[in-house]
């Protein structure tokens, strides 16, 4: 569910991510793996139309074997 934060020019948000690593190595293999799945279109399509955690962490796994 869309979430309003008080931004005019942003809200709703659909897409909210935390990222955490372990490492400043780990940090940036993160970052650059999320910004490669950010890009990609057709997965974010199906990343904002999944209906469970489970089905999110398969996307995400998906892009991070490739």
């Amino acid at each position: 569910t869309p979430v309003n934060f008080g931004n005019k020019e942003n809200d709703p948000v659909r897409v909210v991510i935390c990222l955490a690593a372990i490492d400043n190595y780990s940090h940036t293999k993160a970052l650059s793996t999320l910004v490669n799945l950010l890009n990609d279109k057709e997965r974010m399509e199906i990343l904002k139309n999944a209906d469970s955690v489970e089905e999110i962490l398969e996307i995400v796994k998906d892009k991070n074997e490739e």
